[in-house]
């Protein structure tokens, strides 16, 4: 299966400044998502450049704490977060 993705496409980056992995369609960007939340147990979803020229993964999301206790337990998966960075990085870094 080959997915319309392109690297460099864009001018968005990722919080350490690398140039996002473009996906022209949101079918690809879906079957992406998909397999990488299936190949490396994360939650990923797609959303739509800021240049409109195709769609992003992310692994962030909006979080509402419910209260100040959901808020501070949120902290202690920072390792977690860590390794989740690692592992993004490695299959939308620069190539």
């Amino acid at each position: 299966m080959k997915l319309n993705v392109k690297h460099n496409a864009c001018s968005c980056t990722d919080s350490k400044g690398q140039s996002k992995a473009l996906y022209l369609t949101r079918a690809d960007a879906e079957k992406q998502r998909k397999i990488s939340e299936k190949e490396h147990h994360v939650k990923l979803r797609v959303y739509k450049c800021d240049e409109g020229k195709g769609y992003h993964l992310t692994h962030t999301k909006k979080i509402n704490f419910a209260n100040k206790k959901a808020k501070r337990n949120y902290g202690k998966h920072a390792k977690k977060t860590s390794l989740l960075k690692k592992i993004l990085s490695f299959f939308f870094g620069k190539r």
